[in-house]
């Protein structure tokens, strides 16, 4: 078993919802992880991903959308709740388009959710890898992020 402060093993779900079931998926992100209450074994804790307009990163929110991650211990689990879990079947019964992946940390720096996220494990070779860039943006510098990325649009 891995150490309790640094799961390896991530569940990724992203969807693009269908324009009938955007309520339902605002309700998942007002309500965050309350409104999920998965219970499987191996998972330490899940978050509800959001995106601004049109799927990319920006200050205006995009309903439609939408991911999950959670942090298992081992990829069974992870696997084993991508397959049964009632959260992974809502979410891919209001989406127009989904994929889910199942990844391996090799590499992490900081916490989430008060959870230790480092890990050392070497990745495979010739497999393919995503990198997930997570932030929290302080309110006094959200004006100043609004204009750089304003600089760095297309045609600006």
């Amino acid at each position: 078993m891995n150490d309790p402060a640094a799961p390896t093993i991530a569940l990724l779900l992203l969807v693009k919802l269908r324009s009938s079931a955007l309520p339902w998926g605002l309700s998942r992100l007002v309500l965050g992880e309350r409104g999920l209450m998965p219970r499987a074994p191996g998972l330490r804790f899940m978050r509800v991903l959001g995106s601004g307009r049109d799927g990319g990163f920006g200050l205006v929110p995009g309903f439609d959308h939408q991911g999950l991650i959670g942090f298992f211990d081992e990829e069974a689990q992870a696997r084993a709740f991508a397959a049964d879990s009632p959260v992974m079947h809502a979410y891919r019964q209001h989406a127009h388009e989904s994929i889910t992946a199942v990844l391996r940390a090799t590499a992490s720096r900081g916490q989430w959710g008060g959870v230790s996220l480092t890990a050392t494990a070497q990745p495979l070779t010739g497999a393919p890898m995503a990198t997930l860039t997570r932030a929290s943006i302080r309110l006094r510098h959200v004006a100043q992020l609004g204009r750089a990325r304003a600089h760095d649009l297309p045609g600006q």
